[in-house]
């Protein structure tokens, strides 16, 4: 379990602070952070027993909340993510809320108990639909009433419109998911979540976009975050000739390098709302 604490948080004093908050596959992990983006609290914590289920994961995300005091206070907002590949990209102009469970019942297996949600993009004329887990996310809203759903594609696509190069890959590295998102200039080209097992499935991805839109690896950046590994981050050297780890300065000091891009998305949700 990874935890900082600022040593002059205090645990009392929350309604100003923002709370953001990632589920996957193995855990959760949350933040809280001010309106400068300064890291108070980092928490990651792992399921204690194996999920097979919505309701497996809805009892050891109760059973974590349960013992975590800061999960039971009040934040000025609260967002929250579950990592999935469960979303869909839809132009504005098509774009119709009644119609959205049948869209994205077209690019994803959908269950049940799974909620639409989605996000209206302005800048890219579209609009993001996604799946949120009924039984867990309901165990968050227990917990903390008035949380707001978002889905990792969101973040990436209004962060990184604007950076700069001319072809730029960003990657967002997950337990068991992958987000890929190549921009050219601020032309949106290919927005992705695909599942993988070996990091070399990333890599050979990566690779195929590059193949298929005639892209020469010396023109690429590939910015990267997520919990990359030193010997993940040389196997991506080896491909491509610009390759970035993307975290905010300040993070950086506070917590480390490594961590603050292993946790990036997490700790910059508030600012994306």
């Amino acid at each position: 379990m990874f935890t900082f604490i600022d040593t002059a948080f205090d645990p009392f004093q929350t309604s100003g602070l923002h709370l953001s908050g990632q589920v996957d596959a193995e855990g959760f992990s949350f933040a809280v952070t001010d309106d400068s983006g300064a890291v108070k609290v980092l928490k990651r914590f792992t399921y204690l027993h194996a999920v097979l289920s919505y309701d497996d994961e809805a009892k050891e995300l109760s059973t974590l909340f349960d013992h975590e005091p800061l999960l039971h206070k009040t934040y000025k907002s609260s967002t929250w993510v579950f990592l999935t590949n469960k979303a869909t990209l839809i132009p504005a102009a098509f774009a119709d809320v009644a119609q959205l469970r049948k869209c994205l019942a077209y690019t994803s297996p959908l269950e049940e108990l799974d909620e639409i949600h989605y996000r209206a993009l302005p800048d890219l004329q579209a609009m993001l639909a996604f799946a949120v887990p009924s039984p867990p996310a309901g165990v968050i809203l227990k917990y903390l009433p008035g949380t707001r759903f978002v889905h990792q594609l969101a973040h990436l696509l209004s962060r990184f419109q604007a950076l700069e190069g001319h072809d730029r890959l960003v990657l967002h590295l997950a337990p068991a998911l992958a987000d890929v998102v190549l921009y050219r200039d601020n032309t949106l080209l290919l927005s992705n979540t695909c599942p993988f097992t070996a990091f070399t499935d990333v890599v050979y991805y990566l690779t195929f976009i590059l193949q298929q839109y005639k892209l020469r690896t010396h023109h690429v950046t590939l910015h990267y975050m997520g919990a990359v590994q030193e010997e993940q981050h040389n196997l991506l050297r080896r491909y491509f000739r610009n390759v970035k780890g993307v975290h905010a300065p300040a993070a950086g000091l506070q917590i480390g390098e490594e961590a603050a891009t292993a946790y990036h998305s997490l700790l910059t949700l508030p600012q994306c709302e």
